[in-house]
């Protein structure tokens, strides 16, 4: 563009010479027409841009991590003006799963022509991925000016992570509860309602919120408050970790990873459990809610709290109703958390630390010298360092 505009600046300049030295109609007309040839280019521009139809299609919105899919995407000119340059410019937070997100490339569109575009999703981290086109770009014929028209449609891929199926779990859940003791003691207080959800297939029809469910015109069942608070609350820090963006993808895939698998076997062995986390304020998840939404809502947590694992702690013990024992899982460790889990174990808390290793150097052999500490004083902890097998790590005592 920058050369263009250079070209047309050299021809513009000899159009005014020859004005000037020569004078005459030839001329003049000439300079005229070099005028207005960037006002005609750009108003063709904007006219064959309005033209442009734009499709996008994946082929599968929700993958395991891994696993592959294809995102298509297609331009047509609708119009009878040639469309002379035309790019799709990608959305940056695509970057993590798409192939070949900034390699576009101008093409040309003739009238009543498509042409399709197709690239590689790949599920390489968990989370929500916003993939697609952020706008289109349209050069004018002269390739003086670029327009931009921004896309309507929002396309987002989700990718679930990779669970472990654990055959064992060592952990301080506390005395150990049969299997009916357990269910007798996460009974529903049918008094107190916690919360309205929409109906799933497998809920009551006694706990239909008739009354609601008629005025706003869909199926809403009530949510009980569960009798006790026997059972586990795993909480996970949200704070991003201090590393580049891939590397960081990769650590909080392992922390949610983790997660979810303990959520699964903690539920295979009839232990009720639920979630704490903090991104502004703190957040619990899980009682009565189903297994599949809380592995849902675990697996799309986004890191980017600002409240770190100490004060999440100090937040948790302040509820009232909270579980006996606490499943903490981090990728910092400090003196003031070392102190608030030991504080908590003197309340009667038990406390497991799932510690993420995620530097190197002093700092990381400060962080696990704590961890070790913390072993020595009777805490339950475990160290996971990049490259450990999850299920290895998880199910060794």
């Amino acid at each position: 563009m920058i050369r263009n505009r250079l070209v047309y600046i050299l021809f513009l300049l000899l159009g005014v010479f020859f004005v000037m030295a020569f004078g005459g109609r030839m001329p003049v007309f000439l300079l005229t027409a070099l005028l207005l040839l960037p006002l005609v280019s750009i108003l063709a521009a904007l006219v064959s841009s309005r033209h442009l139809e734009m499709r996008q299609t994946i082929n599968r919105y929700i993958l395991q991590k891994g696993e592959e899919t294809i995102y298509t995407i297609k331009l047509t000119n609708q119009g009878h003006f040639f469309c002379p340059l035309v790019r799709a410019c990608f959305l940056p937070d695509a970057k993590p799963v798409m192939e070949g997100w900034n390699k576009e490339r101008f093409f040309s569109l003739p009238p009543k022509h498509s042409e399709s575009h197709s690239y590689t999703l790949k599920g390489r981290f968990r989370g929500k991925f916003p993939v697609g086109v952020e706008h289109l770009e349209v050069l004018d014929y002269l390739g003086l000016f670029r327009l931009k028209r921004k896309a309507n449609q929002k396309l987002v891929l989700k990718v679930f992570p990779q669970a472990v199926p654990l055959t064992g779990f060592y952990a301080d859940l506390g005395q150990e509860v049969s299997r009916r003791e357990m269910s007798l003691l996460s009974q529903e207080d049918h008094s107190s309602i916690s919360d309205i959800k929409n109906y799933h297939p497998g809920d009551h029809l006694k706990d239909m919120h008739w009354k609601l469910s008629a005025k706003r015109g869909e199926l809403l069942v009530k949510n009980y408050e569960v009798l006790s608070n026997t059972g586990a609350t795993i909480a996970i820090d949200l704070t991003p970790p201090a590393l580049p963006r891939e590397k960081a993808l990769v650590l909080e895939d392992r922390i949610i990873a983790s997660a979810i698998s303990i959520e699964q076997y903690l539920h295979k062995k009839a232990i009720p459990c639920c979630l704490a986390y903090a991104d502004d304020s703190l957040a619990f998840y899980g009682k009565g809610h189903s297994l599949d939404d809380l592995l849902d809502q675990t697996a799309f947590l986004p890191f980017n709290g600002q409240i770190p694992a100490p004060e999440l702690l100090q937040l948790i013990s302040s509820r009232s109703l909270i579980s006996s024992s606490l499943l903490l899982f981090c990728h910092q460790v400090s003196n003031e958390l070392c102190s608030e889990i030991l504080r908590l174990r003197l309340n009667g808390l038990h406390i497991t630390l799932f510690y993420f290793a995620s530097e190197e150097g002093e700092a990381a052999s400060k962080q696990l010298a704590l961890v070790y500490e913390l072993i020595e004083r009777g805490s339950a902890c475990y160290v996971i360092r990049e490259g450990d097998d999850l299920k290895t790590q998880i199910e060794k005592k």
